[in-house]
């Protein structure tokens, strides 16, 4: 189930960063998702439940368990004015409205590898689409936010986990989307 995309791209290569949250359920006759984290699964031969990728029936898959969503979503819009002053100790300045700004978006993504993520390879990509100025499009639930494209203008990462070989298990990055107005000419 795809929550949502940002894609991109880059030298004739499609460059996406998906945000779902998803498992295979082959075979399986009944499947409950409890907040995408705990999946309970009923079939022919039993019953499983799994936590975070975990499973507490039986051994675990992360190939068949991925969840990569965003929090903290966050969307910043402003109209532009023009201030006009006018000569007089009690005359106040005259705004006039120009027209509507830029939108910008901000939102936090969990990367680990216990919830089936890479997040070496989440953060490359991202890193791709900001430092190539990939013009993106953002879609949630299969819906574009805007009209208009997004650039990342902004990734802070954090990196708090790595294993005894020097592998990221778990970092977090916040990014910063601006919206992107194509000119007449450009469409």
């Amino acid at each position: 189930m795809s929550i949502s995309i940002l894609s991109g791209k880059l030298n004739d290569q499609d460059i996406e960063v998906v945000f779902e949250s998803s498992y295979d359920s082959s075979g399986v006759e009944n499947t409950y998702s409890i907040g995408g984290l705990v999946n309970v699964s009923q079939s022919s031969s039993g019953v499983a439940v799994s936590v975070a990728g975990y499973s507490l029936t039986g051994s675990s898959d992360s190939s068949e368990f991925k969840v990569m969503t965003f929090d903290d979503f966050k969307r910043d819009s402003a109209g532009r004015w023009a201030t006009h002053e006018i000569i007089g100790i009690d005359k106040k300045p005259i705004l006039e409205f120009i027209g509507p700004g830029l939108e910008t978006i901000s939102f936090s993504i969990f990367l680990t590898t216990m919830l089936g993520v890479e997040p070496v390879d989440e953060l490359k990509k991202l890193r791709q689409l900001r430092d190539n100025g990939v013009v993106c499009m953002f879609t949630i639930g299969g819906n574009a936010v805007t009209a208009n494209a997004w650039v990342i203008t902004q990734l802070s990462e954090t990196h708090k986990t790595y294993d005894n070989k020097g592998s990221l298990l778990v970092a977090s990055v916040s990014v910063s989307l601006t919206e992107y107005v194509k000119l007449p000419k450009e469409e």
